[in-house]
């Protein structure tokens, strides 16, 4: 049985991720999705993750380290984003493409999130367990509300593609599908580029980025549900 402090620790690596997803069911008001469902795709995002990072241990290993800022953005933005964005965007498309449910476009961005929020919570236990509460607490300030950023992100895009789809314009379907996915990479290798300097000044960047992202993230993820139709 575990310790307070254990589940104190556990409470703090799970509960940011369970608001984020709070949020954006809240936001669904043409048709809630069934919990179930919900449920399942939070725990998809979980084996995303440990997919991901067997990914990411074969990466190290296969690619050789390359010096300067050129090795540093190849590691971000492939060893991470493309590895973490691929794994999350191929068990959401697998799971919900045929979904019966899946009937208005804002559904695209309440799976995606669920999907990311169950990717991001494992993320957010290991890291508390391995470097203490206090990790937790910045996580909850950046990783979490990262990683729901990159989800809207590509959400928003494969709404669309759902939604082309179902027009017969299968072109225009994997062209939405492609950029939602490079969007998502876009975002997340530059925040963790710019989270690689985030001590001294140069957290300055890293923090200025974080903000404009979330703002810029919050005011769509709010115009997309607002906006929501059935397809």
């Amino acid at each position: 049985m575990m310790s307070s402090p254990r589940w104190s620790a556990l409470l703090v690596a799970l509960v940011p991720a369970i608001l984020m997803m709070v949020y954006v069911y809240r936001l669904d008001r043409v048709d809630k999705e069934p919990a179930d469902l919900l449920v399942e795709l939070a725990m998809l995002g979980v084996a995303a993750a440990i997919v991901a990072s067997v990914v990411e241990v074969i990466w190290a290993f296969v690619v050789p380290d390359i010096p300067g800022y050129t090795g540093l953005a190849i590691h971000m933005y492939i060893g991470i984003g493309m590895v973490e964005e691929g794994c999350k965007a191929l068990f959401l498309h697998k799971r919900v493409w045929h979904e019966r449910n899946f009937d208005c476009t804002f559904d695209a961005v309440v799976y995606a999130v669920f999907v990311s929020m169950g990717f991001a919570a494992l993320e957010n236990v290991i890291y508390v367990f391995s470097y203490g509460m206090i990790t937790g607490v910045i996580r909850a300030v950046t990783a979490i509300p990262g990683h729901f950023s990159f989800a809207v992100a590509f959400g928003v895009f494969y709404g669309k593609a759902c939604l082309h789809e179902r027009r017969g314009e299968s072109g225009l379907s994997r062209f939405f599908i492609a950029m939602g996915y490079l969007v998502a990479v876009l975002l997340h290798g530059t925040y963790d580029f710019c989270a690689y300097f985030s001590a001294g000044r140069t957290a300055l960047v890293f923090y200025g980025f974080i903000i404009v992202l979330y703002t810029v993230i919050f005011i769509v993820v709010r115009r997309e549900a607002r906006d929501d139709s059935r397809m």
